[in-house]
């Protein structure tokens, strides 16, 4: 599969030799909108799956009351990111 930058760049520059129809480009901004909450949910698992391994890695008990609360935060914005696109809520790494 080619990355749709390129394919459209090929097409652009052989349309006017070949006669193709110019693209029009369609402004998507809901489409654009729930990329970026799916990237920044895909984000926030990494960070959950990072806060468990540090979990799992200390002893410190001050350490350990504000890591958790970290991954109360990340979980708590994670579920409104679901609510938000539909999802339904995958269990916790942490």
């Amino acid at each position: 599969m080619f990355p749709e930058p390129l394919l459209r760049r090929v097409y652009d520059t052989l349309a006017p030799q070949c006669g193709w129809p110019v693209i029009v480009n369609i402004e998507t901004p809901e489409l654009e909108d729930a990329k970026k909450k799916r990237d920044l949910l895909k984000t926030h698992e990494r960070t959950l799956k990072n806060l468990g391994n540090l979990i799992a890695d200390t002893d410190d008990a001050g350490s350990l009351e504000a890591l958790h609360a970290s991954v109360r935060v990340v979980e708590g914005k994670m579920s409104i990111l679901r609510a938000e696109l539909g999802d339904t809520p995958a269990t916790s790494q942490a």
